[in-house]
């Protein structure tokens, strides 16, 4: 090759390198461009981060002053009702005071005016002698109280005859009668110049006895702003039922001290006037028992009315919701209710359609429950399964572990169910549960003593293992002379003898023959 080639090719060589390293160069310019750009956006981000974590600050900030806010309104919320409880209270009783001034300025002395009922009156009244004698007795008994009340003698009032089972399936009530009205006026005036507290712990009760608005109309001012801790309606025939209701509504309204609500065969016909008691209910400061007995009728859904007081979460003592047709169709509130051990002593249920799975649900309840004293379940659909798993709640004899994780405080009221059952087994005293639970014990101990088979159940019923072994001294503890003899001797004479076995006869079935030698083997070994 000449030496013009060799010139000619490394100057093409040299060319293509400086064009190489243009590109390259253009490259890096480029590169150096973007890597600006990236920077850039980097502080952007960096600012925005910035921006936003001082917005995070600032909303941290406000939302405390919201909390902070949202307290003081809720403070100054419940100052405000607070307020209006008092302007309510005071607004009845001056209403309370200006009835009673205007009572007292027409009388200069007081005695009784309305007049007696003559005989004449039942002469064109097709009436026999049992209801005449109901009436003339109501009328005494208005006197009788009013007079009571007029010198400073202050009572329950309780008016009318005492329910029996005919009136609970529509019996007889005294009816209206205008002749009537001047008695009522009479209690009326008497109950308002009455101070609130002379009733304060004491009873208003109505029963048997129709109420229309003549009659409310006089009793609804008078017992406004009064310390009954009841008002028991019962069988008054309401003309205008709505009526009715807003008469207890409001009584119970404005009784700041009721404790207890009874309504009992007056129904209630529609769901509006049953939310318009169970709102007053609801509401109230001081009610924790309820009774809405024989209500429930017609379309109304009493389950649902049933599931709205448990759903209220307040702390009832008593609710009894007899005779109202009431079905669970599968729910589960009653049994989760109980098993929720809420503050209830008495739940009353029975004359409902509650089943044999309803029935299975509140036994296994009732063993996770130690506030319960007493539930009624009498005339349900409940078939021997049903009976037999309610039973099985206060006394399984299936093993001891059963006997101990039965309820041993709650009585049950279910149609005969614990006839075969000795006293012993049977809850009687909620307020003495550990006895009771023992009694239990000693008395499945005492029938496996009888066949000789106490032995033979504690083997089934405890492993063989290591364990079980530890439990053997407990065993012997629970069913010791010591413990077990307060048991026998406290037991009433007719149950001492005959199914329960003495103490030390079961001790020493016991000792004779269970886990004895693995004892003395362990014993021995140490």
């Amino acid at each position: 090759m000449s030496a013009a080639e060799e010139s000619g090719t490394t100057l093409s060589a040299i060319l293509a390198e400086m064009k190489d390293m243009k590109c390259k160069l253009s490259r890096m310019d480029e590169l150096e461009s973007k890597s600006t750009l990236m920077q850039n956006e980097i502080n952007c981000m960096k600012q925005s981060v910035s921006h936003v974590k001082e917005l995070e600050s600032r909303s941290t900030l406000l939302q405390n002053e919201l909390d902070i806010t949202k307290r003081q309104c809720n403070f100054l919320q419940n100052e405000m009702n607070g307020m209006k409880d008092k302007c309510t209270y005071l607004e009845t009783k001056c209403d309370s005071l200006e009835r009673s001034v205007e009572i007292l300025s027409k009388e200069s002395t007081w005695e009784y005016s309305a007049p007696e009922i003559p005989e004449s009156h039942w002469d064109n009244l097709e009436f026999d002698e049992e209801y005449i004698e109901n009436m003339l007795e109501l009328a005494n008994g208005i006197k009788r109280f009013t007079c009571e009340l007029r010198s400073g003698e202050y009572h329950e009032i309780s008016l009318g005859e005492e329910t029996d089972e005919d009136i609970l399936n529509g019996g007889r009530f005294v009816q209206h009668d205008d002749i009537l009205l001047p008695h009522w006026k009479e209690l009326a005036n008497a109950i308002q110049l009455s101070p609130s507290n002379a009733f304060e712990s004491k009873r208003f009760i109505l029963q048997n006895v129709q109420l229309t608005s003549l009659e409310m109309d006089l009793l609804r001012p008078a017992l406004k702003g009064k310390l009954f801790n009841t008002l028991y309606l019962e069988n008054n025939n309401f003309v205008n039922t709505s009526e009715g209701v807003t008469f207890a509504v409001e009584v119970i309204k404005s009784t700041s001290q009721l404790k207890k609500i009874c309504l009992v065969n007056n129904q209630l016909e529609t769901m509006d006037n049953v939310s318009l008691v169970l709102d007053a209910v609801i509401s109230h400061p001081s009610i924790d028992c309820i009774r809405l007995e024989n209500c429930l009728g017609g379309d109304i859904n009493s389950y649902q009315i049933l599931c709205s007081l448990i759903a209220s979460k307040k702390p009832f003592s008593s609710i009894d919701l007899d005779n109202n047709n009431l079905q669970s169709g599968g729910g589960t509130a009653i049994p989760d209710y109980i098993a929720s051990n809420p503050p209830l002593i008495s739940l009353f249920l029975s004359h409902n359609r509650l089943n044999d799975n309803d029935a299975t649900l509140i036994a296994q309840a009732l063993k996770q429950n130690t506030n319960l004293e007493r539930i009624h379940l009498n005339n349900n659909c409940f078939t021997s399964n049903g009976t037999e798993a309610i039973s099985k709640a206060v006394y399984d004899p299936t093993s001891l572990n059963s006997v101990f994780e039965c309820n041993h405080i709650c009585q049950i009221d279910l149609d005969g169910i614990f006839w075969d059952l000795p006293l012993a087994c049977k809850n009687t005293d909620p307020k003495n549960s550990k006895t009771k639970r023992s009694m239990k014990m000693h008395y499945i101990l005492s029938e496996r003593n009888k066949e000789g088979s106490n032995v033979q159940h504690l083997n089934t019923e405890f492993d063989e293992d290591e364990d079980s072994l530890k439990l053997a001294p407990k065993v012997l503890e629970s069913i010791q002379l010591g413990k077990s003899e307060v048991i026998y001797k406290n037991l009433p004479y007719n149950y001492s003898y005959g199914r329960f076995v003495p103490p030390m006869s079961i001790m020493y079935e016991v000792l004779r023959g269970w886990k004895m030698p693995e004892l003395f083997e362990r014993a021995s070994g140490r």
